[in-house]
């Protein structure tokens, strides 16, 4: 997966994207996954930054769809 987002980082900085959008037109569009926002979650949650978890729970699909 990070060497997917590292291919699109050297082609956006190369001027190669060509029809390719960018990272960060992808990252705004990304939701996290039920899955990995429990995870997430569970994982402010350890840390003491419960503060973030309306963050997440924001960027979480809701049904489906979603990226």
């Amino acid at each position: 997966m990070i060497s997917a987002v590292k291919s699109f980082y050297f082609l956006e900085e190369h001027d190669a994207l060509g029809g390719l959008e960018k990272v960060g037109t992808m990252l705004d569009k990304a939701r996290y996954s039920n899955s990995l926002s429990s995870k997430l979650t569970a994982h402010l949650q350890r840390i003491d930054r419960t503060d973030l978890i309306p963050y997440i729970q924001y960027d979480t699909k809701h049904g489906k769809g979603g990226i």
